[in-house]
């Protein structure tokens, strides 16, 4: 099964996927709803096992299914995660970029773990604005930084919130291998 949350520029390769006889299912929370409301002839030929939306994102932007352009199945928060599952969540982007890391959080199951890398790591400051939930995450999953990335960007493991453990490349394809889905968020 391959899984796209609010797919954005990987949507080619998701229809791709599917075109392929892949099983794709296609997630959109937060502002990722929006891609629904538009003309969107890649959705419309595409042969997805199944698109959800999350019924509180559509509600938080006063939506409703009527106003999608794409047939959708309407989803609580829950039947999403249940959907995503005990997955390995990486998060490539600082959260001031993107609110992926904070989307993140809202989806987690037992099993699921969280790795940042790349620009993601900032994420993992305990001064950073989701710092207080990931505390809160790292107590219940375990979350980690990749060691590579946070010290080419100069950021100390003393700066990390508690609980964020730093891995090396080989743990990384490690914790890769242990998880179902590796889900890259935006």
């Amino acid at each position: 099964m391959m899984l796209f949350v609010n797919p954005g520029p990987s949507l080619e390769l998701a229809c791709t996927a599917a075109a392929f006889g892949a099983e794709v299912h296609v997630v959109f929370v937060g502002d990722g709803v929006f891609a629904l409301l538009g003309d969107q002839p890649l959705l419309a030929e595409a042969d997805f096992e199944q698109v959800v939306v999350e019924r509180q994102s559509l509600d938080e932007r006063g939506l409703s299914a009527a106003d999608l352009a794409y047939p959708a199945t309407i989803g609580d928060r829950a039947d999403i995660a249940a959907l995503i599952g005990p997955a390995l969540h990486t998060i490539h982007h600082p959260p001031v970029a993107s609110g992926g890391l904070a989307l993140c959080l809202d989806y987690l199951v037992d099993g699921a773990a969280i790795l940042l890398l790349e620009d993601g790591v900032f994420g993992a400051m305990a001064n950073g604005p989701v710092a207080g939930r990931l505390a809160a995450a790292a107590r219940r999953h375990h979350v980690y930084v990749l060691a590579p990335d946070a010290d080419k960007r100069g950021l100390p493991r003393s700066s990390l919130v508690t609980g964020v453990e730093a891995i090396d490349y080989p743990a990384f394809v490690r914790l890769a291998a242990r998880h179902p889905t590796v889900l890259a968020w935006p």
